[in-house]
């Protein structure tokens, strides 16, 4: 009797422990097909950002010409007020300063999806070490509950045996 209610408890266990057994069988065989959509989709990430960053240089550099045509047409000393007090306005000062805006905005995009991709990198890595603590700390519970439970056990049977020497 004593070793059926014994199944009994620990049954359910049995249980769960085969549950989550192949639960994570078939996280296992899944991981070959998410670690490719993961790839693809960096992949995917990083060709679309150079694709922008390209589409967007070309066309800045566009830009860039004509604001340096435009200085170029425009005598040097054509408003002396204007080159005194304002001359971030002459127009070469303007294409200088606008293609320099262009690059840190482009160098700011990339360094964002950089900035992605090691965020990324961080996520996986603090995952890994959660789950090596999660590990290590479950294993000492694990064994402290166990050491727990045989002290009750030995206590009890302690009591057990006090009581029918009486």
């Amino acid at each position: 009797m004593k070793n059926n209610k014994r199944g009994q408890l620990t049954g359910p266990i049995d249980e769960t422990k085969d549950s989550a057994k192949k639960v994570l069988q078939e996280v296992s065989r899944d991981l070959p097909e998410v670690t490719a959509t993961f790839h693809d989709c960096q992949e995917h990430n990083i060709k679309q950002i150079k694709d922008m960053t390209n589409t967007y240089l070309e066309s800045q550099k566009e830009v860039a010409k004509s604001l340096q045509s435009a200085a170029a047409s425009t005598p040097v000393v054509s408003n002396v007020f204007m080159t005194m007090f304002f001359p971030w306005m002459h127009p070469q000062v303007f294409a200088e300063n606008y293609v320099k805006a262009v690059t840190n905005l482009t160098d700011a995009a990339v360094s964002a999806a950089r900035l992605s991709t090691d965020l990324l990198q961080v996520g996986m890595d603090s995952t890994r070490s959660s789950i090596d603590h999660a590990h290590a700390n479950t294993e000492a519970l694990s064994q402290y509950y166990v050491e727990a439970a045989r002290t009750i056990e030995e206590s009890v049977r302690g009591n057990e045996r006090r009581a029918y020497r009486r």
